[in-house]
């Protein structure tokens, strides 16, 4: 039996946001995103200013969003297979720069 019934759509999503650590309120999300934008320049190909929203590392049905790098429009694209070419970086090293981003930010939480 669904443990949701008689919660609003609202409800189940901030229960399920505060029952999985993958998930981030949208307060603590949106701090996040300022602080690896504020970083300014693509940590794919270290090039590019055009960014794009930070990208889920790794990407896929299990999304955590403490793991996450900024990218541009051009590598998001790539990252994708939606654009011909390689990324400057093994989709390895891009998790470990996700993982390093999130411990930097909790850092400034201190």
């Amino acid at each position: 039996m669904c443990s949701n019934i008689g919660y609003s759509k609202e409800e189940q999503t901030n229960k399920a946001k505060k029952d999985n650590p993958k998930r981030m309120s949208k307060a603590l999300n949106q701090a996040y995103i300022n602080f690896l934008l504020g970083k300014g320049v693509c940590q794919v190909c270290e090039v590019s200013y055009d960014l794009d929203t930070p990208h889920h590392e790794p990407r896929g049905i299990n999304k955590d969003d403490r793991y996450r790098v900024n990218i541009c429009i051009d590598c998001h694209r790539k990252r994708h297979g939606s654009r011909k070419g390689s990324l400057d970086k093994s989709v390895e090293r891009i998790e470990r720069i996700a993982k390093l981003n999130y411990l930097e930010f909790l850092e400034t939480m201190k």
